[in-house]
């Protein structure tokens, strides 16, 4: 009976391994392929990639990030703590309201607000009918098709990866120690500072991670309003220019970035602060705010969800009015279906890929197993524009192998 046990381990443990190295596999393929193109290039154009368009590619997708980070964790963080600390009606319902913009993609976002912002727009058709100007020249406004424009929207978008992480950590923190610090004579805006902030800050930096990488991966947006980030590069360079060699080069670029993300967020999450053990809660103690205070922390609290979600959907909405004749219902209700059996079957397999990855790895000691989960972790991090040049080329060339064969 001993041994027919200990056989079954065997397997189970075999099969765990086997299914980890294969998922593994999978996602190391796009990142093999990736540096394959990049040192094997016919043509080596590094010398003129590093002369010429990239150091323009990597300033600008910095100072993108940089205008991301600052205005995300401003409004990530400050929405947790008010929503955290403080008692106010529909407080409940900001509290996931706030989240909503997260369903918003961000090149729709950045289309709407082109619309919106630009010269035929509704805002400046609006300001020179009620003001009286005639033309561009009466007035200044600022360009929406911009690296300012693109930073905007990016933000009000992805605000919520933070706005979640540091509410988390909020939750979590002990209001003994802020009513120490109110005893001690210390104001409220004190205490967060020097309290509530520096407890939070890795949930804060984990969740800002995150929003640097979806920023990486946006193309679309990027694209659309013309910021020659890094991921525009690579569309460029690949199907613009047509060459595969350079847009890899520039990719690795982007997977060493990311890299390094990886290994600060994995450092961040042993030392994250907000897993505390602690008997008095903020939720237990809320401060609650008088009605003129509540009205004015209502504001705040809708102001990045009409920014980022309902002023895109307005005009979205006006788009649908205008076209209504012209849609054609049954074309759209294909791409609907389309749409959600693929969502539906990715989230299965998501599913299912995750729970085995994530249990073999607690139930194994297997230092294979823990290489292979660890490896398949890159995944998410990986941008969609590394992802579709390293998968594409693989698929291209299997493809004609066995087109040679049969």
């Amino acid at each position: 009976m001993r041994a027919i046990l200990h056989k079954l381990s065997y397997q189970r443990e075999l099969l765990e391994t086997l299914g980890a190295l294969f998922v593994a596999s999978i996602i190391a393929i796009p990142i093999l392929t990736i540096f394959y193109i990049a040192f094997s290039a016919d043509d080596n154009i590094w010398p003129h990639l590093a002369s010429t368009v990239l150091p323009g590619y990597i300033t600008t997708t910095f100072l993108v990030l940089l205008g991301i980070s600052i205005i995300t964790v401003f409004i990530g963080v400050g929405l947790a703590w008010i929503i955290t600390v403080y008692e106010f009606p529909m407080r409940r319902v900001m509290e996931w309201l706030c989240l909503i913009p997260l369903a918003m993609p961000a090149y729709i976002v950045a289309y709407a607000y082109g619309d919106l912002l630009d010269y035929t727009g509704f805002v400046q058709s609006s300001m020179r009918l009620i003001f009286g100007w005639s033309s561009i020249k009466d007035y200044w406004f600022p360009s929406v098709y911009s690296t300012s424009g693109a930073i905007f929207v990016m933000s009000f978008v992805l605000y919520p990866y933070v706005y979640l992480t540091s509410r988390a950590a909020f939750l979590r923190q002990s209001m003994t120690l802020i009513e120490v610090s109110s005893t001690l004579g210390k104001s409220s805006i004190y205490s967060f500072f020097h309290i509530a902030l520096p407890m939070a800050r890795p949930a804060i930096i984990i969740g800002l991670i995150l929003v640097i990488m979806e920023s990486m991966n946006e193309f679309a947006a990027f694209e659309y309003y013309g910021v020659d980030t890094l991921s525009v590069g690579v569309y460029i360079t690949w199907l613009g220019k047509n060459n595969l060699g350079g847009a890899a080069q520039i990719a690795i670029f982007m997977l060493l970035f990311i890299f390094l993300l990886m290994i600060i967020e994995k450092g961040l999450r042993k030392k994250r602060s907000f897993a505390q053990n602690n008997k008095s809660p903020i939720t237990t103690n809320r401060i609650k705010l008088s009605k003129k205070k509540s009205s004015f922390v209502l504001i705040i609290c809708a102001t990045p969800i009409f920014i980022g979600f309902l002023f895109p959907s307005i005009v979205l909405f006006d788009f649908v009015i205008e076209r209504i004749f012209e849609i054609e219902v049954f074309e759209y209700a294909s791409l609907l279906f389309n749409s959600l059996f693929l969502s539906i079957c990715a989230a299965i397999l998501t599913i299912i890929l995750g729970v085995f990855l994530v249990n073999t790895y607690i139930t194994s000691n297997n230092i294979i197993i823990r290489l292979s989960v660890s490896i398949s972790r890159l995944g998410y991090a990986l941008p969609g524009v590394v992802l579709a040049l390293g998968v594409i080329v693989p698929l291209i060339t299997l493809d004609g192998y066995l087109k040679s064969i049969f």
